[in-house]
């Protein structure tokens, strides 16, 4: 199944071939987890700190359906 995942801010770094926040397209299995994803995409499991499932708040404990779009961010500090 595909699905749409756009990493934010420090986390672009791990789709070295797209800009950041751009979505990327990812074939998965069915019945797996954003931590699945994230796992996949060697994201260390300390980073992430705000996932989004399709708009809406989410968890790496979420699972993930054909044609649902992902946004992860990490922390962000600014003033």
């Amino acid at each position: 199944m595909k699905i749409e995942v756009r990493l934010f801010a420090s986390l672009g770094a791990y789709l070295p071939d797209h800009k950041i926040g751009d979505p990327s397209f990812i074939e998965v299995k069915p019945e797996v987890t954003v931590g699945h994803i994230l796992a996949r995409l060697k994201v260390p499991t300390d980073i992430p700190k705000m996932i989004f499932i399709n708009g809406r708040r989410g968890s790496a404990e979420n699972m993930v359906y054909e044609g649902d779009r992902l946004g992860i961010f990490p922390l962000i500090a600014g003033g």
